[in-house]
């Protein structure tokens, strides 16, 4: 097992500690922090339930395509049809269904009670590095002063 130290990319370590994770590999490590540490954040939790269009998990279904992104931006509609965003939603959670499921009932219930730690840690660790924000430190290749 080797050590890994998980840094936010975007916040300062004074504010956003980095977490201490031991695993077998960095890519291991990184899931790990994701299921245990990020899923938990309040931010993060707060922007899966946010349905909002903009700035939010669920952005991602709604503003997909150039064109979507552009009447969005310029026109401030939605176009985006409710079927295409429950497909792509579908897609996200094609290797957990239930879960897609789920979050489609939530959206339109929007029913706080019918997100578990389950749908919370399945969309962190499915964020890209880009989406989570999040880097691995490989701690044996640290230097030493």
């Amino acid at each position: 097992m080797k050590k890994f130290l998980i840094c936010s990319c975007e916040e300062s370590v004074i504010e956003y500690p980095p977490s201490f994770v031991i695993a077998e590999t960095a890519g291991k490590a990184m899931q790990k922090f994701l299921r245990d540490v990020y899923s938990k954040d309040e931010i993060f939790r707060n922007s899966v339930l946010d349905l909002a269009v903009n700035m939010t998990f669920v952005e991602q279904f709604y503003l997909n395509s150039g064109q979507e992104r552009h009447g969005f931006d310029y026109k401030k509609e939605v176009i985006t049809e409710q079927e295409v965003v429950k497909r792509r939603i579908e897609i996200f959670f094609s290797t957990k269904p239930n879960l897609g499921k789920i979050f489609i009932q939530y959206m339109e219930t929007r029913d706080v009670t019918l997100i578990s730690d389950d749908v919370f840690e399945f969309i962190a660790t499915s964020e890209s590095d880009e989406k989570h924000g999040h880097v691995v430190i490989d701690i044996d290749s640290l230097n030493i002063v």
